[in-house]
């Protein structure tokens, strides 16, 4: 064989390894674009949440134990302030993350309009991207198993006070942004008018428009430019 012919199959091998290659690398992207979607979204939401259901006996329906949850903090003696949490916000915070969500949540509805149980997953699998934006923490109060009412009702009674909780609409929903000027903003909802009744979910497919408009109003509190740092001059 000609050294021009060995150069040209030489040079033609190496095409086809980067051809592969591409494919390949193309391939797992794509594959994990697919694994996220799944993981996370309305759909994945919906399905992580009736997963708890039993759809043949709603008496038989479970809570939400925030324990099986991997992206929310649950609340405990040692971390459930607003000041305990934003300085854990501090501390443990993604680059994404510009903010905390913290709801409280009975699970009285567990069996009935899933109030609970909804805010839960829709906070764990982020029915919107903007959840993604938040470091979530929840607390389950009151009606939590693992609470035994001589040891916790006390501390059930400040996380209450302290997120100015109400039975009857469901989870108690709060966004607090911390802004450059040192302040908090603080945004507070209900799980009813977040819309996250079991019917109303389903129906939405677990998409939650609610939520999504509700973060975004609080978000445009955040500044849209970064005053200039005093310590640069203004020529440098």
């Amino acid at each position: 064989m000609k050294i021009t012919d060995m150069r040209w199959l030489g040079l033609s091998v190496q095409v086809a390894i980067c051809v592969v290659f591409s494919c390949a690398v193309h391939s797992s992207a794509q594959d994990l674009t697919e694994e996220v979607a799944v993981l996370e979204g309305p759909n994945a939401a919906l399905e992580f949440e009736k997963s708890f259901r039993d759809l043949e006996n709603a008496k038989k329906s479970k809570p939400i134990q925030l324990q099986q949850c991997e992206n929310i903090t649950e609340l405990t003696k040692e971390l459930w302030s607003k000041e305990h949490v934003l300085a854990d916000f501090e501390e443990n915070r993604t680059p994404d993350q510009i903010g905390v969500i913290v709801f409280l949540k009975t699970e009285y509805c567990c069996r009935g309009s899933r109030l609970c149980a909804v805010t839960t997953a829709c906070m764990e699998k982020k029915s919107t991207p903007l959840v993604g934006q938040f470091r979530v923490y929840a607390g389950w109060i009151k009606n939590n198993v693992d609470h035994p009412k001589e040891e916790w009702s006390e501390w059930d009674k400040e996380v209450i006070k302290e997120y100015d909780f109400v039975q009857g609409p469901g989870a108690r929903v709060v966004v607090m942004l911390p802004l450059d000027d040192g302040e908090i903003h603080e945004s507070r909802s209900t799980a009813t008018k977040l819309g996250f009744g079991k019917k109303t979910f389903e129906k939405h497919e677990g998409e939650t428009p609610k939520l999504k408009n509700w973060l975004e109003d609080a978000l445009t509190h955040l500044p849209t430019v970064k005053p200039p740092n005093p310590a640069v001059p203004e020529d440098s």
